[in-house]
């Protein structure tokens, strides 16, 4: 779930666009970009919106994938593309 969810309990059109940034994290290193045994963990490292970038660097992505990651899994909603934008980025 997106940061704005757990700490804000706000939803929106932003959120869905944070999910779609886990779904490309994982089909580009085929692993998920939080890491820990339970769940607390991993909840924590949403709320802060932090994620595992080096293991997109690591993976040999291309500077404009991890761009678009990076902009999909902004913290703040209102840093994250649109839905709109995303479809228009370069990588895309």
């Amino acid at each position: 779930m997106a940061p704005e969810i757990f700490n804000e309990k706000k939803y929106n059109e932003k959120a869905d666009l944070w999910s779609v940034g886990i779904v490309l994290y994982i089909l580009l290193t085929g692993k998920a970009p939080y890491f820990g045994n339970e769940d607390e963990k991993i909840i924590a490292q949403a709320k802060k919106g932090v994620y595992n970038k080096k293991l997109l660097v690591e993976s040999n992505i291309s500077k404009q994938a991890l761009t678009l990651v990076d902009k999909l899994l902004s913290k703040d909603p209102k840093l994250r593309l649109s839905a709109h934008e995303a479809l228009q980025d370069p990588w895309i």
